[in-house]
């Protein structure tokens, strides 16, 4: 299983901007922008202990030209498999009075007799928290009240 370096740099967006080419060169494979902080990450076993150390030293030095407060910190983490955590955090969700939104793993105890759409979503698209899925369903529930009052 792969380890992996997170560096965290404290930096206003602008200053993120001005590291990213440079955290590249560094070998840095992932980044995430925060508010007040860039977070990149590089595989640990391209490094040796002694490059790691070099890499610290090196990012250090790098940031004081940057921002002399510039707060950095290193975590090490194993390899996880994040799409099968991201699966368990998703859970059904109810729309409107009429639908159900359930991924195909996910219980979900249909007290109010509701219709069930079986969705398993992936990263981008099914989860049923975003409105290009409750929207339609919504909607699907207006026009069925509407077809059915007098």
């Amino acid at each position: 299983m792969k380890t992996y370096l997170e560096i965290s740099i404290s930096a206003s967006p602008v200053q993120q901007e001005l590291l990213l080419p440079t955290m590249i060169e560094l070998g840095c494979e992932g980044f995430q922008e925060l508010d007040s902080a860039l977070l990149c990450y590089i595989d640990k076993s391209k490094w040796s202990d002694d490059q790691s150390e070099q890499l610290q030293s090196e990012m250090k030095r790098l940031l004081q030209t940057v921002s002399a407060n510039a707060a950095v910190t290193f975590r090490e983490f194993k390899d996880e498999n994040w799409n099968e955590q991201w699966e368990r955090s998703i859970q059904p969700i109810e729309v409107g009075h009429r639908f159900v939104i359930k991924p195909s793993w996910a219980e979900y105890e249909n007290t109010a007799h509701r219709i069930v759409l079986h969705i398993d979503p992936k990263m981008s698209f099914g989860t049923g928290y975003h409105e290009t899925t409750t929207a339609p369903s919504a909607a699907g529930c207006a026009h069925r009240r509407s077809a059915t009052s007098p």
